[in-house]
């Protein structure tokens, strides 16, 4: 739990405990960096040091045992992914106790090297991708039998829980197919919108980049339509930040198309760097092929940026189309260029879409406008 990174759980616990101060919050996480100074909230850090199969373990005991000794009055279990579960919930073992779930997400892509790095943690051993890439087959097999086993307990955990709530109607489809309409609510996480500094796109030549360096998140595809544009910009530069697996990949291919020169490739940095450079950029380029949910567009849109982003599920929800911002097509560096070349053609249009944008961010996704709403279901389950 952080005031940084996303620092999602924290605002949230921040917002929803200012919401209902009469309401006592306790919280169980992996790692602290920091706790909201509200009185009523209390947070404990379970096995911080251990894998997150570990932690999930603790979670799971301290919750049981949090029900049977204290009875508290609402089991809420946050972020709940996609085929995930909770075995109290599905187990039954928190029936008398009124349970939600979310914001759940709908799943996303897992890339390859992403399975390599779980392996390495499960093990204690680093194994090269061509190793990993040829036990694949056994690999995906036994990741088969697992999932089997898993998608019943994610339904069983649907099903047991009195409420769910889900990041948007894109997501709220995909969980139709498990329980009843009338479970579901619709909520985003939010953003911590008065964090972020406004900025004036006009004023800047950069288009900002923001993720780990996987190959579901597109920086590829980036590379590529800024090769198209790179030369006709000659005053503009892209600005990636984040490190990963294909970080010296990314870099050989920028050097490969000859765009080393307006490309900086800047690692992973403080989050108030982050904040700055949002407030700095003409746009922030968001090309991902998959995503839970793209909390980084939040912060952009707060910083009063155009968010130029691949049409992934949710997207349009998000960002209205040449109002806040422009949405292209994934995988496809032809569209992503031409949205970048109007926004460095047209500054005025791009001021616009920035303004725009905050105010969307602070209308539907500030903390301090969805908060009231998650008390609203906690005093819906109450009176249940």
């Amino acid at each position: 739990m952080s005031s940084n990174r996303y620092g999602k759980e924290f605002y949230y616990l921040k917002h929803l405990s200012e919401a209902s101060p009469d309401t006592q919050f306790k919280a169980f996480v992996k790692n602290i960096t920091d706790v909201p100074t509200q009185q009523n909230v209390s947070v404990e850090a379970l096995k911080p040091d251990r894998s997150r199969t570990r932690f999930r373990i603790e979670l799971f005991k301290q919750t049981y045992k949090e029900i049977n000794m204290k009875e508290p009055d609402i089991l809420h279990h946050m972020k709940l992914s996609f085929n995930s579960f909770n075995p109290i919930i599905a187990g039954g073992l928190a029936d008398e106790v009124p349970t939600l779930i979310g914001p759940a997400y709908p799943p996303h892509m897992v890339d390859k090297e992403a399975v390599r790095n779980f392996i390495n943690k499960l093990t204690g051993m680093k194994w090269s991708q061509k190793t990993v890439d040829r036990w694949r087959p056994f690999i995906d097999e036994t990741n088969g039998s697992i999932k089997y086993f898993r998608n019943k307990l994610f339904a069983q955990t649907l099903v047991k829980a009195d409420k769910i709530i889900v990041i948007d109607k894109a997501t709220k489809k995909m969980y139709e197919k498990f329980v009843p309409e009338y479970k579901l609510e619709v909520l985003p996480f939010g953003v911590a919108v008065d964090r972020f500094k406004i900025g004036k796109p006009s004023k800047s030549n950069d288009i900002v980049a923001i993720g780990t360096q996987l190959y579901r998140k597109g920086f590829d595809i980036l590379l590529e339509a800024w090769e198209r544009i790179a030369n006709k910009y000659p005053d503009s530069t892209l600005q990636i930040y984040g490190n990963g697996p294909l970080l010296e990949d990314n870099v050989n291919h920028a050097s490969n198309l000859g765009i080393l020169d307006s490309v900086y490739f800047n690692g992973n940095v403080k989050h108030a760097i982050i904040r700055e450079q949002l407030a700095n950029a003409r746009a922030f380029v968001h090309p991902t092929r998959s995503e839970a949910q793209a909390h980084v567009r939040l912060e952009a849109m707060a910083s009063g940026c155009p968010v130029i982003a691949s049409n992934i599920r949710g997207t349009t929800e998000m960002i209205r189309d040449g109002t806040d911002g422009l949405v292209v097509s994934k995988n496809s560096p032809q569209e992503l260029a031409n949205a970048v070349a109007t926004v460095l053609d047209k500054p005025n249009k791009s001021d616009m879409m920035g303004e725009r944008a905050r105010q969307r961010a602070e209308d539907k996704y500030s903390w301090t406008t969805l908060a009231p709403k998650f008390a609203e279901i906690y005093n819906d389950l109450l009176i249940k």
